[in-house]
């Protein structure tokens, strides 16, 4: 009877004890690798959103920036921009100047940039632009889909041509 309880004991392989560990050890790590690749997409994709957010930002930007310098016959109205000459879209009349609708800034009642630079349900807030002594004061913010602000933009832009400001108060 001896020999008998000796072979089993010198038999190669593991127990079910040991077995059972390793199954949990495996599922724990697997787990733990679960959890840290889905927070690596969270991060890739809040940082890719944020820089599709800035390329946003620095566009409207120039844009922007490239009306308001090139501008001429500007219109104040309490201190805030309510229409000019636009260089590249001319006169604003009714349309008013700069605008927003769904999301996405109007020259003239016209794109400012295409519509293909509003990446990823991003959309543009434009804040009233004011002007003092000359210079104009703009602030624009990019926002996700759901509102969160992803980048915000303060920018003064001096007119490059020697231009008449009109001023209104009410």
């Amino acid at each position: 009877m001896r020999t008998r309880t000796k072979d089993k004991r010198n038999r190669q392989g593991f127990t079910l004890a040991e077995s059972l560990l390793a199954v949990l050890l495996l599922a724990l790590a697997s787990t733990g690798m679960a959890v840290g690749a889905a927070f690596a997409a969270r991060q890739y994709t809040a940082s890719i959103a944020a820089s599709e957010a800035k390329i946003l930002s620095s566009t409207l930007r120039s844009a922007i920036s490239n009306e308001l310098s090139n501008g001429r016959n500007f219109h104040l109205e309490n201190g805030f921009l309510t229409d000019f000459i636009s260089q590249n879209y001319g006169p604003s009349g009714s349309a008013g100047g700069f605008s927003e609708a769904d999301g996405k800034i109007l020259l003239n009642a016209l794109p400012l940039i295409g519509e293909g630079a509003y990446v990823r349900g991003m959309t543009a807030r434009l804040y009233p632009i004011s002007c003092e002594n000359g210079i104009f004061h703009v602030h624009l913010e990019i926002l996700s889909r759901d509102g969160a602000v992803l980048h915000s933009s303060r920018f003064d832009v001096r007119p490059l041509n020697q231009t008449e400001i009109q001023r209104r108060t009410n």
